[in-house]
């Protein structure tokens, strides 16, 4: 019997560059800088449930400033996947049974993101990533979602930026001009 990833294996996106990528056989050389700028620009955080609309890209951008140097280049690349795999909104991705699913396919991801810049192996995952990215979640939450703070958010403070969202024209330029500085 045929899995999922049996299935689909053959399977492959078009990027913005033109290049043909298989999300489920994904390869470093595949993956430019340019692709996923534009497509996280153009993906809407939340699933476009928010007040405005907010990219991908700008949060993006959003975590990687509130990191130490060291960090913000993976802080910039840390929802790269995205790009190509698009998201699935928590209540989806936390599912038992989805996550056995999705998970690898976003760790084979994440992988070769971090061979395509250079980055140590599992960066991408790094606790200060993950907190700022939590609390990157606080301020947005503050900024463009139309709800107010949640209990299970107690331990994450929002940065003290108040978010006015970008164009994706903006969120595109931003975070390639923060990629040029970041490897530089």
């Amino acid at each position: 019997m045929k899995t999922a990833t049996d299935w689909y294996s053959g399977h492959w996106i078009q990027t913005f560059s033109g290049k043909q990528f298989y999300p489920l056989h994904p390869e470093a050389s595949l993956i430019v800088i340019e692709d996923i700028a534009h497509a996280l620009a153009m993906q809407c955080r939340y699933n476009g449930h928010s007040r405005y609309f907010y990219s991908v890209a700008q949060h993006s951008v959003l975590v990687s400033n509130n990191l130490p140097r060291d960090l913000a280049l993976p802080g910039l690349l840390h929802d790269a996947g995205e790009a190509y795999l698009g998201d699935l909104v928590r209540p989806i991705k936390q599912d038992p049974q989805i996550r056995a699913l999705w998970k690898p396919i976003e760790v084979a991801l994440d992988a070769q993101i971090e061979i395509a810049f250079g980055l140590t192996p599992g960066i991408l995952e790094h606790p200060m990533i993950k907190h700022a990215d939590r609390c990157a979640c606080i301020t947005e939450k503050r900024d463009v979602l139309p709800q107010q703070f949640k209990a299970e958010d107690a331990n994450f403070e929002p940065f003290r930026e108040i978010i006015v969202p970008w164009s994706p024209q903006r969120a595109e330029e931003e975070f390639l001009f923060l990629f040029e500085e970041l490897t530089a």
